[in-house]
């Protein structure tokens, strides 16, 4: 019983890592197109949104693994 609810914990301490990944991403590229001038050390925006997205989709299929797979 306790190995269950150990690899539990463990699965949803996984998801919402993933979750807060994601969620991260998704506001680094929110902040991007509607504050561009707020970070000024940016100067290849669509290069620097697109980086934002390929980690967005890394985390998302990461949770989709662990709903699938795991849960």
């Amino acid at each position: 019983m306790g190995d269950i609810m150990l690899n539990s914990k463990l699965v949803n301490t996984l998801s919402e890592y993933f979750k807060a990944q994601l969620e991260k991403h998704r506001m680094n590229a929110s902040i991007m197109l509607n504050n561009p001038q707020g970070i000024p050390e940016h100067t290849d925006w669509m290069e620097s949104v697109e980086k934002e997205i390929e980690k967005m989709a890394e985390y998302d299929e990461k949770l989709h693994m662990v709903a699938k797979y795991l849960k």
